[in-house]
């Protein structure tokens, strides 16, 4: 291992000496990792899928703190989120702002000047492929559309899932204990800001961003569409391996102990007519983890099951629901009523 200021070079199996460094040094920035494995189509991310000794390794440098941010031939370079701000493109230029608390997000502003304005609140979901080193991989930019679809009174916020090594699912981790409390905070603040009354707001998610919708809409009593959301650990444990890297990780509680406490008839029952809008699909395998925390618990939402063939797994449920999502998010945030019960469309 070569130490050059507050930067560290060290190989894969240089674990313990690494993480010693990094805890005797707190000013140690940049972290680089030589793996075997890695070459120009396996990043270190992939490789930490299939070998357990480097998703130790990954966890870890996550616990302390830093993210892969771009790799080198067989080289991945980490960043201590603390200089997030003065190396990540998008909030350098200003297009992401990070506020007090750690929390990066994106936000458009209404096209109009608002008599009565309007929020989109928008979770993302996992990056198109999962195992990138780009930072980009906790903001993926779902329903791009969505404002020019909506109430020219709408302004737009989007928040990264940062933290976790794909992400934390907008949850509490051992490295963020707070992350929720803090991202409740942001939306508070906006709504303050823009002078926006609970009744006019809506948070939207899908699949990862789904979690995150439920989540906050649940807990801050806020309108909320969740398209497919991931309220399990189970189908990814056991079919994938781990792939989002939720187990022995970063994590506090697992996703099912959180929404077994979570989601409660007093919670569901605290919102009014159309409020609370589930889209699915009995072809995805994250029915029935949707259907034992929201289904069979909540007697008071619109819940739209998505038939179309085309869908043969869970990552094909939003883009062929797109076109109900949008008509309900729109109708929403415009001040139509729709109606809780239960719809299947194709």
């Amino acid at each position: 291992m070569k130490v050059q200021g507050s930067i560290v070079h060290a190989r894969a199996e240089e674990i313990e000496e690494l993480l010693g460094h990094i805890r005797s040094e707190p000013t140690t920035t940049f972290v680089h990792i030589e793996a075997q494995g890695v070459d120009e189509k396996t990043t270190l991310l992939r490789l930490a899928w299939m070998d357990e000794s480097v998703k130790g390794l990954l966890a870890s440098l996550t616990l302390e703190g830093f993210y892969p941010y771009v790799k080198r031939g067989n080289v991945t370079s980490f960043v201590h989120e603390r200089r997030l701000s003065q190396l990540w493109k998008p909030l350098i230029d200003g297009n992401y702002s990070q506020d007090e608390n750690g929390i990066v997000y994106h936000f458009e502003k209404a096209a109009s000047k608002p008599s009565r304005p309007r929020l989109l609140i928008i979770f993302s979901s996992m990056p198109p492929y999962i195992f990138t080193s780009s930072l980009n991989r906790y903001m993926t930019f779902n329903y791009q559309s969505m404002a020019k679809f909506s109430n020219k009174e709408t302004s737009v916020l989007r928040i990264a899932d940062f933290g976790g090594v794909l992400g934390n699912f907008y949850m509490d981790t051992k490295v963020h204990p707070k992350n929720s409390s803090n991202i409740m905070a942001l939306i508070r603040r906006k709504m303050v800001e823009l002078g926006v009354d609970s009744r006019d707001v809506v948070l939207l998610g899908s699949s990862k961003g789904g979690t995150g919708s439920v989540h906050y809409g649940l807990k801050m009593g806020l309108p909320y569409v969740a398209v497919d959301p991931v309220l399990s650990e189970d189908h990814y444990w056991e079919k994938f391996n781990d792939s989002h890297f939720t187990r022995d990780t970063v994590f506090q509680q697992t996703k099912d102990e959180f929404f077994d406490d979570l989601c409660t008839e007093e919670r569901f029952q605290a919102f009014g007519e159309g409020q609370q809008v589930i889209i699915y699909s009995s072809r995805s395998p994250q029915l029935p983890n949707i259907s034992r925390y929201l289904l069979e618990r909540n007697p008071n939402g619109l819940f739209v099951d998505v038939l179309n063939e085309q869908i043969n797994d869970h990552p094909d449920v939003a883009p062929k629901s797109l076109h109900v999502t949008t008509t309900l998010v729109s109708s929403m945030l415009a001040g139509i009523d729709i109606r809780n019960g239960q719809k299947a469309i194709l």
